[in-house]
């Protein structure tokens, strides 16, 4: 009965032995699986925070280059209206120095022909002066020709009165 109770009690420690060796082999299992999930999990975390951060510097970087050839257009289009602006302005003083240059033409043309008047009817006025000092001269001398005619004449009238006493 000893010998019974001695392997019945070997039986019991063997078994609890065996039970206990699948407890810890379970134990050690399911330390692993849980080890293996919460690495799995922390690299599937880690995946997801990088994913995170490369498509946040993607989202950043396309919005510095949205932001840089915005820029890039404004810039552009300033360049673009103040070109237009200093053409506009460029063809304003040349049509502006074309009207003036065009006035002092005229005014030019139209002091030269006045001038060319005045010089015209100042040679007018010289020669019809002329002329009427030319006409005096003529009367005058026309005036002492006849004088002396006048006088030959009185003078042959007296030396043929003479005779004649």
């Amino acid at each position: 009965e000893e010998r019974i109770n001695a392997e019945r009690i070997k039986a019991e420690r063997i078994k609890a032995q065996r039970i206990e060796e699948e407890r810890i082999k379970a134990e050690g299992i399911k330390a692993q699986r849980l080890e293996e999930e919460r690495i799995n999990a922390e690299r599937i975390k880690a995946q997801r925070i990088e994913e995170e951060r490369i498509k946040a510097e993607h989202i950043k970087a396309q919005r510095i280059e949205d932001e840089r050839i915005k820029a890039e257009h404004v810039k552009a289009q300033r360049i673009e209206e103040e070109r237009i602006n200093a053409e506009r302005i460029k063809i304003q003083r040349l049509e502006e120095e074309r009207i003036k240059a065009e006035h002092i033409k005229a005014q030019r043309i139209e002091e030269e022909r006045i001038n060319a008047e005045r010089i015209k009817a100042q040679r007018i006025e010289e020669e019809r002066v002329k002329a009427q000092r030319i006409e005096k001269e003529r009367i005058k001398a026309e005036r002492i020709m006849a004088q002396r005619i006048k006088a030959q004449r009185i003078e042959e009238e007296r030396i043929k009165a003479e005779r004649i006493k």
